[in-house]
């Protein structure tokens, strides 16, 4: 026997028979085999794709205003727990995109990631529109963009690293190459492509070459000031070199034009990352402007950037100084005010006698902080604030001082509170007041309520109905 039929017979020895593998991983064999067959998937997981078979739709978990979970959301999750690693795979190869992307999505929320990773690439090219449901309002992105967005937040660390170097090599679409710099930074042994790709002013690129805070790559990072600007400014928060200082200077007219004030707080950012005398001298600009179209959202975005917590503990001074003008966030506060002093509640006051002009309204998560503040450290102010608000009567009651009013039934509120619901305008505040006011289980608030409710149509709410119909007098 020759040496080379003794290596053949050796070989068919030990490998197994031709097909054993796949029919031992069916996952294989799915991949093995690049054509879609219906027959391979089970019809009732079947009829849970049949929506995204008509309707090209990707959901996110919290979806409009409310921030509420769509079924499209959770029949994923069905899903990836009923139908079966194979299964999903040959989904993945249907002609419906919204078959592809939600089965695509599926195995990542049933934490496939080795096979997610191995399918993946051959989607990178899938630019197919789809609606991609998240947030307030729908919106039309590419397949293989939503996907890798989802693979952002659903594989785990080591997987998604893996994941960023096939797409830093991938050849096609910068739209979703794009994805690759959503994590920061990247290994050393990525930098020389980085520097390639940032060179060619491919998406993302430049920001992610910041990281690597070379001397050498500053002119590159300048490049794309004038196209991506926002990437320009992430790239000097990330390496606040001195050469950017003048391009920031001459940047400020045109960012502090109405236009571009979307960019402005990625640009306070950039400045507060040099921590110096300079920056400081750059955050105060729009606090001294006067007669500007809108110095409130300038403002905002420099309070915004120095109380970001890596900069709070270079920026109090001016965090106290701004505050004057521009509430600071209700994290930032908790971080300043962790013990009781006089600025806290000299702020606190101010900013919960001005709602509106701090633009309060809606803010509850910081009027809740600055209640709870008080609530701790001067209940009684808290007190004459909230009857101060009642008696305006031209003003949102803040869910948070109902709960104030509904927790302490203290009888000062009564007064105040109805003739809030009498005098001022209709809102849903006198709804949400009245009903608060049931609560306390008086006879006496509650026919004055019904004598109020001939003339307030807030009163006549299913809402309000609902609680006078559980209204119980309470007990002694």
């Amino acid at each position: 026997m020759t040496f080379r039929r003794a290596l053949i017979l050796a070989l068919c020895m030990t490998l197994p028979p031709m097909g054993a593998s796949l029919r031992a991983n069916p996952e294989r064999e799915a991949l093995a085999n690049p054509t879609y067959d219906a027959s391979k998937v089970r019809p009732k997981i079947l009829e849970l794709f049949n929506d995204f078979a008509e309707n090209p739709l990707v959901c996110d978990f919290a979806v409009g205003a409310g921030g509420t979970t769509p079924p499209c959301y959770s029949i994923v999750h069905t899903i990836a727990d009923q139908a079966s690693p194979e299964e999903l795979v040959m989904l993945t190869r249907h002609k419906a995109p919204g078959v592809r992307a939600n089965a695509l999505i599926a195995l990542l929320y049933a934490k496939q990631d080795e096979l997610f990773l191995e399918i993946i690439p051959q989607h990178f090219h899938d630019s197919t529109r789809l609606t991609w449901f998240s947030g307030c309002s729908p919106g039309s992105v590419g397949l293989a963009e939503i996907v890798l967005s989802r693979a952002q937040w659903n594989l785990s660390d080591e997987a998604y690293r893996r994941l960023q170097e096939k797409l830093i090599y991938f050849e096609g679409s910068t739209e979703v190459r794009y994805m690759a710099f959503q994590v920061l930074p990247l290994a050393v042994k990525h930098e020389k492509r980085v520097r390639e790709l940032a060179t060619q002013k491919s998406p993302g690129a430049a920001l992610a070459l910041a990281h690597y805070r070379k001397d050498s790559d500053v002119s590159i990072i300048q490049s794309i000031q004038a196209d991506r600007a926002a990437e320009f400014f992430e790239s000097v928060q990330a390496f606040p070199h001195e050469a950017f200082k003048d391009d920031l200077e001459e940047s400020y007219d045109s960012i502090m034009a109405p236009k571009d004030l979307y960019y402005g707080t990625e640009y306070f950012m950039a400045i507060a990352a040099y921590r110096d005398d300079w920056a400081r001298s750059m955050l105060r600009r729009p606090y001294g402007i006067h007669f500007f179209t809108d110095p409130a959202s300038a403002r905002s975005s420099v309070m915004y950037a120095i109380t970001m917590e890596k900069q709070m503990p270079f920026y109090k001074d001016l965090i106290w100084e701004f505050s004057d003008s521009q509430p600071m966030g209700h994290r930032a506060f908790k971080t300043l005010c962790e013990e009781a002093s006089r600025q806290c509640t000299e702020y606190v006051r101010r900013a919960l006698t001005h709602i509106e002009e701090f633009k309060l309204v809606y803010a509850w998560d910081q009027v809740r902080t600055y209640t709870d503040y008080l609530r701790q450290n001067d209940p009684a102010l808290l007190k004459e604030l909230i009857i101060e608000q009642l008696e305006l009567e031209q003003k949102r009651i803040p869910s948070p001082f109902l709960g104030v009013i509904q927790e302490s039934r203290d009888p000062d509120y009564v007064e105040p509170a109805l003739d809030f619901i009498e005098e001022s305008p209709e809102q849903w505040s006198q709804r949400d007041l009245g009903i608060v006011l049931l609560k306390f289980g008086d006879a006496a608030i509650k026919k004055r309520l019904l004598e109020l409710r001939n003339r307030k149509a807030m009163l006549r709410t299913k809402k309000f109905q609902e609680a006078l119909d559980r209204w119980e007098p309470r007990k002694p």
